[in-house]
């Protein structure tokens, strides 16, 4: 008899409408009973494999990115940026440059548009372009401020600059909250890179 008063229950929500006909056998309320917790069961796992499936392509997505953006950003002239643009399909001119960039001129880096070359957004102009650079940012070692101070301590050697990175002094500007200062032995496999990146520099303030 419970059976089939859940097998009623569970067909009408009103208990106006329940017991309005015949009842079923407790054999009919049974196999309803079993049909719906099936249903039921079959949601929740859908439910559970897309939360799962949504998790791992997220978390793949990221070590790819991850990955893709391990080089550290060397700096572009103008020029550069205009023929790799264009090499790309990109309408850009020298003479439009500043209609489709956001340029720092000391530092040589894009404001909206990513530089790293094997980036599928390589110096496409993205007006959310902060939001592509979230993901690298939110790592508790990224180096953050890493080309201004490369920029300010380019007559200095390597060390100080390591050094100056990790103080975390640079950071925080324009009323933003100060970022996790990175450890001094996340800097190390960035050192030939770096090297590189002073050189650049260098050149520019000779």
């Amino acid at each position: 008899q419970v059976l089939v008063y859940v097998s009623e229950a569970l067909q009408h929500n009103s208990s106006r409408d329940r017991r309005s006909k015949d009842l079923d056998t407790s054999e009919k309320a049974l196999k309803f009973i079993k049909e719906k917790v099936t249903q039921e069961n079959a949601r929740n796992l859908k439910d559970i494999l897309l939360t799962e499936v949504e998790e791992f392509a997220v978390q793949e997505w990221r070590k790819a990115y991850m990955t893709i953006h391990s080089p550290l950003v060397m700096p572009l002239t103008c020029k550069q940026i205009v023929e790799a643009a264009q090499a790309k399909g990109i309408e850009v001119t020298e003479e439009t440059f500043n209609q489709v960039y956001r340029y720092n001129v000391d530092l040589k880096l894009l404001r909206n548009a990513c530089q790293i070359p094997g980036c599928p957004h390589y110096l496409i102009p993205h007006r959310n372009f902060n939001q592509h650079l979230a993901v690298e940012r939110e790592q508790g070692n990224f180096p953050h401020s890493l080309h201004l101070i490369s920029y300010q301590f380019s007559d200095k050697d390597i060390e100080t600059v390591m050094q100056e990175a990790v103080t975390g002094s640079h950071t925080g500007r324009q009323k933003r909250k100060n970022p996790p200062v990175p450890d001094d032995s996340s800097l190390n496999p960035l050192r030939n890179e770096l090297e590189t990146l002073l050189q650049e520099y260098k050149k520019d303030r000779k």
